[in-house]
């Protein structure tokens, strides 16, 4: 595959959905309270940086799929879908219309939520994003850093359900990334033979896992198994991995 020059590629879009006005300020000032947003013909553009690479990203921010350009869906490389307080089963409804759109192109899928204190909702929102590849990200949540931590995890991941957004979006793979050395990063999904993983990429499948593991008390045994084979696959193609090869990882 030819390289493509810098101006040749356009910014990956990240595409966050919610349901009011008040959802679209929110959402606004709790991913980019920091940043420097520039507005442009859509939306605005996010100056996305981490130690690794720099790349900017067009946020569109929509209450309904007719509101965002067909051209535009298929640039989405990162989906928000912002619940609010989930307290209302027409939610749920509304969620499940959201993801009756194709998402396949998002390689980040975060479904956001203020609390998920109704067990009943939140068992069934931990279903539906599994089924769907998402991660559930819960603001009410005291991310705790665990002194007694053995596996070497502690002081990796994020500490606030804030930062974890950010750390999640910083670490899609956007096309049009730049490394902060200066050159562009590779855009074929394997990497060559003998050159190591992107850091970055272990970097965001570490923190699923940590979010996995957190997640992971409240699912049932079939859940648990069937989230943890997406985890086994993503470290897998992670790694240059034919999928072909882990295809009956689920025939049991």
């Amino acid at each position: 595959m030819a390289s493509l020059a810098k101006e040749d590629v356009v910014p990956g879009v990240c595409l966050i959905m919610n349901q009011s006005e008040e959802d679209s300020d929110f959402v606004r000032e709790l991913l980019f309270q920091d940043e420097l947003l520039k507005p442009n013909a859509d939306g605005c553009l996010w100056e996305n940086r981490n130690k690794y690479y720099s790349c900017q990203v067009e946020v569109l921010i929509a209450k309904d799929w007719s509101e965002i350009k067909p051209n535009k869906l298929k640039e989405v490389c990162a989906t928000l879908i912002y619940l609010g307080e989930l307290n209302d089963a027409s939610q749920m409804s509304s969620l499940e219309k959201i993801l009756a759109q194709d998402l396949d192109n998002s390689d980040t899928k975060l479904v956001v939520a203020q609390n998920l204190k109704q067990e009943a909702l939140k068992s069934e929102l931990n279903q539906l994003v599994i089924e769907h590849g998402m991660e559930i990200i819960d603001l009410s949540e005291e991310f705790k850093e665990d002194d007694d931590d053995n596996d070497g995890t502690s002081g990796i991941f994020a500490k606030t359900p804030q930062k974890r957004i950010i750390e999640a979006l910083q670490t899609c793979p956007w096309p049009n990334m730049n490394s902060r050395n200066g050159t562009p990063k590779r855009l074929e999904n394997a990497p060559n033979a003998g050159q190591e993983p992107e850091m970055e990429d272990f970097e965001k499948l570490f923190a699923q896992f940590a979010t996995f593991k957190e997640q992971s008390t409240n699912m049932s045994e079939s859940e648990r198994k069937k989230h943890a084979e997406n985890v086994v696959l993503s470290f897998w193609n992670a790694l240059g991995g034919d999928p072909e090869e882990l295809a009956g990882l689920d025939s049991d």
